[in-house]
């Protein structure tokens, strides 16, 4: 179980910079002139970090809860 949770932190650094780099792109979206641009930034945004909190919080947690309290039962 030690492993595992190492092993999520070094995951969760993955994420973290893929997210950072999508959420760039994002962000310049959001300074284009263009009403379609400006939208499909900010709605891109919005959700990109939304999600990023969303899979550094909410399914650690779940997995924590689910899968880690199973094998504990298990053993």
């Amino acid at each position: 179980a030690e492993r595992a949770k190492g092993e999520s932190h070094v995951a969760a650094g993955a994420v973290i910079i893929c997210a950072a780099t999508t959420i760039g792109a994002f962000i310049c979206l959001c300074f284009a002139r263009h009403q379609a641009l400006f939208s499909i930034g900010a709605a891109g945004l919005t959700g990109m970090i939304s999600c990023l909190i969303l899979s550094l919080v909410l399914i650690p947690s779940l997995v924590e809860r689910f899968v880690y309290q199973e094998r504990q039962i298990d053993e």
